[in-house]
């Protein structure tokens, strides 16, 4: 290895310890460093093209990853990190297939699986997302998000008490996790079980008064209660500006989380 490769694999090093300390800018400018004398390293452009999906810049992070599996097609994670920009890019057709090549070329890779399901989820096939977050969660019992989204795919099939226990296991896992109580809620006023459900919403406003799908689920719960002054009263507070959130819900439901089952930023 000559001079030239070592100071490229010292600075690549040297960005994927910034990007593991949460220093997305300094990470990036030494990527852009080792791409003016290397435009189409693997590493770099994996790297570039994580933090730029990271930073909400899903379409140029899709590019940066599509030129890194050009250069080096036989690494899991890239393929893993182009479906989540997809699924970000709203095309989980296109994510689903990224994930299956990581999952060909690692079988093991739970990060491949979760983000399969999550693309099975958007595209309306519950029973096939339900196998993959089964799979993630032989291997990761404790993951909430597998949990949550096992959930989610149990309400897109209607089996109610299913998606429940689902959610009470993510729920065990991270007692502050609105979403699930959201969605908890949901399949219970399925369920008719007005009380409960009622109880599941006031328990993600205790965490969060200002989410707007819980907020709109409880105004239900009133409403089928006959409550209506106080359903009118949360309906208002919900079409009132929320404060900044890091995920901002999508209606009514919380769909997929996002966050891969098994991913860390590792050296090259």
């Amino acid at each position: 290895m000559g001079p030239e490769s070592v100071v490229l694999v010292e600075t690549l090093q040297a960005a994927y310890a910034a990007a593991r300390e949460g220093r997305f800018d300094a990470a990036e400018a030494l990527c852009a460093r080792i791409l003016a004398q290397d435009p189409e390293h693997a590493g770099a452009l994996l790297l570039r093209g994580m933090i730029e999906t990271e930073s909400g810049r899903s379409a140029e992070g899709a590019r940066s990853l599509q030129r890194s599996i050009a250069r080096d097609p036989e690494r899991p994670i890239a393929h893993v990190l182009l479906g989540d920009a997809l699924m970000n890019l709203g095309n989980p057709r296109a994510a689903l297939m990224a994930y299956e090549t990581a999952l060909r070329l690692d079988a093991d890779a739970m990060s491949a699986h979760f983000g399969r399901g999550n693309a099975l989820l958007d595209l309306r096939e519950p029973e096939a997302a339900i196998a993959s977050f089964d799979t993630v969660l032989r291997r990761r019992p404790e993951d909430s998000e597998a949990w949550f989204n096992r959930g989610n795919a149990m309400l897109a099939l209607e089996r109610w008490r299913e998606a429940i226990a689902s959610f009470d296991c993510a729920l065990r896992r991270r007692p502050d996790y609105v979403a699930a109580h959201c969605n908890r809620g949901s399949a219970l006023l399925s369920l008719y079980c007005l009380d409960d459900a009622l109880r599941a919403f006031d328990a993600a406003l205790a965490i969060d008064p200002t989410d707007v799908p819980a907020l709109n689920n409880r105004a239900a719960v009133l409403r089928e209660l006959r409550r209506y002054p106080d359903a009118r009263g949360l309906r208002a507070c919900a079409r009132a500006p929320a404060g900044p959130r890091r995920r901002p819900p999508r209606p009514r439901q919380y769909l997929a989380g996002t966050r891969p089952a098994e991913r860390s930023i590792s050296s090259v």
